[in-house]
């Protein structure tokens, strides 16, 4: 399977997934058959046309695009920023003191 396939077979499957849909509830959604949705998450099914894919955007209720974008992979967020948040965080609520303990 060539990249762009791998990748909208990831895409679909992963955006699927987090909206707890089922192949066949995708299906029905999308307006295609559970085949075709099963078929492209597995590797074989050969190539897709544009119109289904706009079809299964629709279902997913995304668009082509991010259908066949590459993920942005986690380690692409800066430390630097994540680390500041947490440390922001850990000194705000230090100076906030707990109800019934005493600070003397």
């Amino acid at each position: 399977m060539n990249q762009v396939l791998n990748t909208l077979a990831m895409n679909v499957r992963s955006r699927r997934r987090d909206r707890h849909l089922s192949q066949t509830a995708l299906a029905t959604a999308a307006g295609v058959s559970r085949g075709v949705i099963a078929r492209l998450e597995i590797g074989t099914g050969g190539n897709i046309g544009v119109e289904t894919v706009a079809l299964l955007a629709k279902g997913l209720a995304c668009t082509v695009a991010e259908l066949i974008a590459e993920p942005t992979p986690p380690e692409a967020t800066p430390a630097r920023a994540v680390r500041g948040v947490t440390r922001h965080r850990k000194a705000s609520s230090a100076k906030t003191p707990r109800k019934g303990t005493s600070h003397s």
